[in-house]
């Protein structure tokens, strides 16, 4: 398995997400694969300061991770790189341009219409990339479109883990 790319320095931290790793390993195999932009939107925080409460928020406090949560964000801001919505396993709807360019200002306005149609969102996988026609997105679509996708993704990975298990 991969060398986990979450190393805790917040006092009884590290040792509590090193026993929850031990109870629960598929949980970190889909964290650990995330790139740090997408485990950024997702936390709000680097690897590095993510406490297990943190995880246990994000991945919907269950305890093997199998299952995939889905969050929609309160406060869109560039600090958590403009995530609107997301999954626990690495999908995000992140807001991009509107028709004219420039980058939606108002929160109030997106939080009263995500579904306004002068904006527009991307969606990113796990890994920080996007398809060709995912990057200009309706809200709704976005939503939709990331829920298949996260569901997909999560039985892949499920059966890659526990082939790994088994080898």
């Amino acid at each position: 398995m991969n060398e986990s790319k979450i190393h805790l320095v917040k006092g009884n931290q590290m040792e509590l997400v090193a026993e929850d790793r031990k109870k629960n390993p598929f949980k970190y195999f889909i964290l650990d694969k995330m790139d740090d932009g997408i485990f950024w939107s997702l936390f709000g925080i680097a690897r590095n300061k993510v406490s297990l409460e943190d995880i246990n928020r994000i991945c919907g406090n269950q305890a093997t991770g199998e299952e995939v949560s889905f969050t929609e964000v309160a406060n869109i801001s560039e600090d958590r790189n403009n995530a609107a919505y997301f999954s626990s396993n690495g999908f995000v709807l992140q807001l991009r341009e509107n028709v004219n360019s420039t980058l939606v200002q108002s929160q109030d306005r997106i939080l009263k219409d995500r579904n306004n149609l002068n904006v527009h969102y991307a969606l990113m996988g796990p890994d920080a990339s996007w398809e060709k026609g995912e990057d200009y997105l309706s809200y709704e679509e976005g939503v939709r479109l990331l829920k298949v996708k996260a569901q997909k993704y999560q039985e892949g990975q499920l059966a890659e883990f526990k082939a790994g298990v088994k080898n």
